[in-house]
This record gives structure tokens, sequence and C-alpha cells, in this order.
């Protein structure tokens, strides 16, 4: 995995080094199965169709992946775009959380807060679940956290607090993974297989009980 989908450093304005985003329809034409809306990160791009694959023909899971921070002026235009053209969803989960660094923990909870009340007032009939994000690990010494982890922990705490506010479901990845530095790749952000596999047997056991397939 590139590191072009993750900004390292601390940026002193809300655009990365390399903006991108990555969109994808799981059989896209078929609209018998329940379909899930996992926006979220390169994190999520990397596993989410091990998650459809583990569903087995119960559901299908789309993917709308970005490197937009919440405070992007774009993001929910391009979360609404992306909604239309897919046609439906059962239920969408979120996960927004390793990029925008140069926001404080403050900053993060107020843009997140508004990008979530936004999407909720365009589809308010769809569950919405939040997924806490992935640690990040020192790449020189994968046993170690990162300097930024520290912000990462913040910034759950924040989703978490939100998402108790407006009584929403939080699908913890963070502690999913925390105590298995052999599950991330020289990186130190992006994983291994086997970091991807744990969360995609999280996300599709999710998925089964919340839609009781």
């Amino acid at each position: 995995m590139s590191d072009f989908t993750y900004e390292g450093e601390k940026r002193l304005h809300g655009l990365e080094t390399y903006e991108w985003d990555n969109t994808w329809w799981e059989h896209a034409p078929d609209q018998t199965l329940p379909r899930v809306l996992f926006i979220g990160d390169s994190i999520s791009c990397q596993h989410r169709r091990l998650v459809t694959q583990m569903l087995d023909g119960k559901a299908w899971v789309d993917g709308y992946g970005t490197s937009k921070a919440v405070d992007n002026p774009w993001f929910v235009q391009s979360v609404d775009l992306f909604v239309k053209q897919m046609g439906r969803c059962e239920m969408i989960l979120f996960n927004n959380g390793l990029h925008g660094f140069h926001l404080s923990v403050e900053e993060y909870a107020a843009h997140y807060s508004r990008v979530l009340d936004e999407i909720r007032a365009l589809y308010p009939d769809k569950p919405v679940t939040l997924v806490l994000t992935t640690p990040v690990r020192d790449r020189a010494d994968l046993s170690k956290f990162a300097e930024n982890n520290e912000q990462v922990i913040a910034r759950n705490a924040a989703v978490r607090a939100i998402a108790a506010e407006r009584g929403l479901p939080v699908l913890d990845y963070y502690a999913a993974i925390a105590d298995h530095p052999d599950f991330w790749g020289p990186d130190g952000v992006h994983l291994a297989a086997e970091g991807y596999q744990t969360l995609a047997k999280l996300c599709a056991a999710y998925i089964e009980e919340t839609l009781g397939l």
C-alpha cells in the first residue's frame, strides 16, 4: 500500500499532498440483496471486499473511501453523489480519523459532528454505525505506537461521545487490533493480511447481526 494514501506529517492546511477518492459498487446491477455503504479511508478500501466475501451472498458491501478530512467542504457532497449513483443502501458505516491531522481534537469533533449530521439528514432512514479509527504504529519499531497515535485515541474518544449524544452504535476497530503489532505492514499505518482479515471478520459479523442475515 502506497504511503500516498496517508499523510504522515502534520499539515498546516486542509489538503494533503495527494488527495484521492476510491469508489466501489459490488455487483452493481443486483438489487436483490441488502447493500451496506462503508464510508472510510484506505483501511476500509483494503478490507471492504473481504467483508462481502465473508457475507457469502447475504449482502453487498459498497465503499466510498477518501483522503478527505472532515473539514473538507466537498466531503458530504461527494458522499451524496456516490449514494445517489448506488441507488440504495440498508445501512451506513462511517469512519474518518487517519486524515486531517492539521485539526485539533476539538476541531475534529466539531467537523465530524457536522459531517455526520449532514449525512444523516440526507439519508434519515438509514441506520449509521460509527467505526473507530485504527492505531498508528512507529514504522521504525512496530512494537511501539507512533507519536500521533495519541491523537487517534483522543479522536476515538470524541467519536464515542458523539455516538452517545446521538444514540448511535460504535464498532471498535481500534481495540480489535491494538494489541497485535504483527498485524501491521512496514509503514505502521496500513495492515498486513491478518490485520485486514481480523477487521473483516468483525465487520461481517456486525453486519449480519445488525441486518438479521
